[in-house]
C-alpha cells in the first residue's frame, strides 16, 4: 500500500478526464456543433506499453461517444467551442511509467469522460506555415467504475463519484504543449479498495510526465487552482 501512495497516477482515476452530471443535459451538450460519432473499438496500448483499451458511449449517463466543435475566424485569430463525450475500458493494459522501479496495468472500468471547452488561437495570414499559438480553458467532468490498478503485482479497486476539473491547455510557438489541470483542494477524492482516499497531485504527477512519443507535452497538476 505504501508504495502505490507514494505511486502518482493520473490515468489511475482519470486516464481520460472529463462528463455531463444529468443524462437530461445531452441536447443542449450537442446543440450548435458539428459532431463526429466516435466508434465502439479496441486498440492495443502502444509499446512499451501492452494489453488493450475499448472506448465506448456513456451508457450510465445515456450520453453517445461523440467530438463536436464550432470553429469561427475573425482576422488572424480562430476561435472555436469544443466538446468531447467518451468512455474507456481497460483490458490489461500497461503503460510506461516515470517513477522509477513501478510498473501498473490497468483492467476493468469504464472511466466515464466528457469536456466542454472553448479557445482562441493565432496563425499568421502572411505566412501559413507558421505555427499556431493560442489558449484553451476546458471544463472536464469524470467518473469511474471498478477499475483495477495493478502496481508491482498488487492491485488496488478504484472507484470515483462525480468530479469535476478546470484544464488549461496552451499551444506555444515551438508547438510544445503546456496543460494544467487543476485538482481539488485536499485531494482527488475516491474510494481505494472500498476506504475513502484523497489521491493527492504529486500521485497524479507522476504517470503524467511525458513518454517518448509525448516529449513536446508537459502537463502539471496543481491542487485548489
Amino acid at each position: 500500500m505504501k508504495k502505490f501512495l507514494r505511486f502518482p497516477a493520473h490515468q489511475v482515476v482519470l486516464p481520460a478526464l472529463l462528463l455531463l452530471p444529468m443524462a437530461s443535459y445531452a441536447a443542449s451538450f450537442f446543440d450548435g456543433k458539428t459532431c463526429t460519432d466516435i466508434a465502439s473499438t479496441t486498440t492495443n496500448v502502444p509499446g512499451p506499453g501492452s494489453g488493450s483499451f475499448t472506448v465506448e458511449g456513456l451508457d450510465k449517463y445515456g450520453l453517445p461517444a461523440k467530438s463536436c466543435s464550432t470553429v469561427a475566424f475573425t482576422g488572424s485569430a480562430i476561435s472555436f467551442d469544443y466538446t468531447a463525450t467518451v468512455a474507456t475500458r481497460y483490458n490489461n493494459a500497461s503503460f510506461p511509467s516515470s517513477c522509477a522501479g513501478v510498473e501498473y496495468t490497468l483492467n476493468g472500468g469504464p472511466s466515464y469522460a466528457a469536456t466542454m471547452g472553448t479557445g482562441t488561437f493565432a496563425f499568421n495570414m502572411s505566412n501559413p506555415t507558421a505555427a499556431v499559438t493560442g489558449t484553451m480553458v476546458a471544463t472536464s467532468y469524470s467518473q469511474t467504475d471498478n477499475l483495477t490498478v495493478t502496481v508491482n503485482g498488487t492491485g488496488y479497486l478504484i472507484n470515483t463519484e462525480l468530479l469535476q476539473f478546470k484544464t488549461y491547455v496552451t499551444i506555444n510557438a515551438d508547438q510544445s504543449i503546456d496543460m494544467k489541470i487543476c485538482t481539488p483542494a485536499g485531494g482527488v477524492p475516491a474510494t481505494l479498495n472500498g476506504s475513502s482516499y484523497k489521491f493527492p497531485p504529486s500521485i497524479w504527477q507522476c504517470l503524467s510526465q511525458p513518454v517518448t512519443n509525448q516529449a513536446n507535452v508537459r502537463v502539471t497538476f496543481e491542487e485548489g487552482c
